[in-house]
């Protein structure tokens, strides 16, 4: 009996993930995990709410998750967006160079 090749394998453990990945986004998204996204306004009150921890979170997260591929501008344009230019430019620099 032959074992199945090695890339037969590394594919069905792709797809397998990627299945349980978009199972918990929907189950997240059926909870109402993502509500509080549906305006801008509720998005900022909820940064603010975090105070100082929000900026670590940004600069831990982009630093984090860059090296694996994922685009800069996916932390660049939200931060654009929800904070001042003179907060959003010294974040993302910071980040950006610890990335």
């Amino acid at each position: 009996m032959q074992s199945a090749p090695r890339w037969r394998l590394f594919w069905q453990r792709r797809v397998v993930l990627s299945v349980l990945a978009m199972a918990l986004v929907f189950a997240a998204w059926r909870l109402g995990a993502f509500e509080t996204f549906g305006s801008t306004d509720r998005v900022h009150a909820l940064i603010d709410s975090w105070g100082a921890w929000a900026y670590v979170l940004y600069v831990a997260t982009f630093v984090v998750l860059m090296p694996f591929g994922i685009p800069a501008f996916m932390w660049v344009l939200p931060a654009g967006i929800l904070w001042p230019f003179w907060v959003a430019y010294p974040l993302s620099l910071l980040a950006v160079a610890g990335g």
